[in-house]
């Protein structure tokens, strides 16, 4: 993906616009927007080589054209995994058990009564959000749904 692994957050940017839209719609017609939108966070790791979060850039645009809060202070990686595009779905559930845990800010920020959307770029197996919502619902939040720009077949 150019906009993850070639280093473009522009083109993150770009997309984020397009989801943005759709999703304006169908909150429009259906949906309790989110109180909060919460981007997966990337290990200090990832963010030194590439040099900014891939899921940030997206929540950053969601939250200008939705007038939705994002904080990426909440939640943290625990430790670096193994990059999930080289797993096997079943290795992929395995690597993020576990994965995320709440901050301080995470514990005491976040009213237990709210609807978060975790955003992240690309959804495969659903591994990182199951693993990211784990963690949300222990902690006490109500409800977690989740945006992505892609879904991989």
């Amino acid at each position: 993906m150019n906009f993850k692994d070639k280093k473009n957050p522009a083109l993150g940017k770009s997309l984020s616009r397009l989801l943005g839209r759709s999703l304006c719609h169908d909150l429009s017609l259906q949906r309790t927007p989110p109180e909060l939108l919460i981007p997966v966070p990337s290990h200090q790791r990832s963010l030194d080589a590439r040099g900014y979060n891939p899921a940030q850039v997206i929540a950053t645009s969601l939250s200008k054209i939705l007038s939705i809060p994002v904080r990426h202070d909440l939640i943290i990686k625990r430790q670096p995994s193994a990059q999930q595009k080289e797993l096997t779905a079943d290795e992929r559930r395995v690597n993020l058990e576990n994965a995320f845990v709440l901050t301080a800010n995470g514990s005491q920020v976040i009213p237990k009564h709210y609807r978060v959307a975790i955003i992240d770029d690309v959804i495969t197996t659903g591994a990182t959000a199951n693993s990211m919502t784990k963690t949300l619902l222990k902690g006490g939040i109500q409800e977690v749904i989740i945006w992505a720009i892609a879904r991989t077949p």
